[in-house]
């Protein structure tokens, strides 16, 4: 019986890789936001094709020739990003079909790829499908990543999440990132222009009985 959750999967990651060679005789750091969340900023894709709610910190460049792609920098530890893109599938694909392909044609090739599990999820009202995995930069034990891919498809629609950041570093970052995953809105209405007040022109000397 398949689980859908609606609760981002990174945090699974974050507890996930307790169990990995290393981590356990690492250091523990006090979490990057502690205690109330950190101030948001909201960003809309240049073509309306989603919004997302990030942390100052999460600077986000666009690309002139890759309009469907989005990267969000995140300046602080862990060297991370997230990596937004849209794309076209067939008719009827389904987020298991998409996330499969990826893994079995680009992720796998990874140095090092250890997958650590695969669900499903719902975000901002469309099913997906996510991977959590690790593999090691460049091939180098000293520099494991950590990383979360997530497809959500809607029609002939998809969009593609692709989180990644030094292995050591997910447990401060997940929860930034779980609040950017339930803050997403795919195709947001535009923003409407505010009409003025009517009586903010009145003269107040008219609303006199004589």
């Amino acid at each position: 019986m398949r689980h859908t959750t609606r609760l981002p999967g990174f945090l699974v990651l974050a507890f996930a890789l307790v169990g990995l060679p290393g981590l356990a005789h690492a250091q523990y750091k006090a979490p990057l936001f502690p205690g109330q969340a950190p101030p948001t900023q909201n960003f809309s894709a240049p073509d309306r094709t989603f919004s997302l709610n990030v942390p100052m910190n999460w600077v986000p460049k666009t690309f002139p020739d890759q309009p469907d792609f989005v990267e969000f920098r995140i300046e602080g530890p862990g060297d991370a990003w997230l990596q937004v893109r849209r794309l076209k599938v067939p008719n009827g694909a389904r987020p298991r079909q998409v996330l499969a392909r990826a893994v079995e044609y680009r992720l796998k090739k990874l140095p090092h790829y250890t997958e650590l599990r695969r669900r499903d999820i719902n975000m901002g009202g469309a099913n997906g499908a996510s991977v959590l995995a690790t593999f090691w930069y460049q091939g180098n034990a000293e520099y494991p990543r950590a990383f979360e891919e997530i497809y959500l498809i809607n029609g002939t629609e998809a969009f593609e999440f692709h989180f990644e950041c030094f292995e050591l570093a997910a447990a401060q970052i997940s929860g930034a990132l779980d609040r950017v995953y339930q803050s997403f809105v795919p195709h947001p209405p535009a923003p409407s222009e505010q009409s003025p007040n009517p009586d903010e022109d009145e003269d107040p000397l008219d609303k006199i009985p004589f």
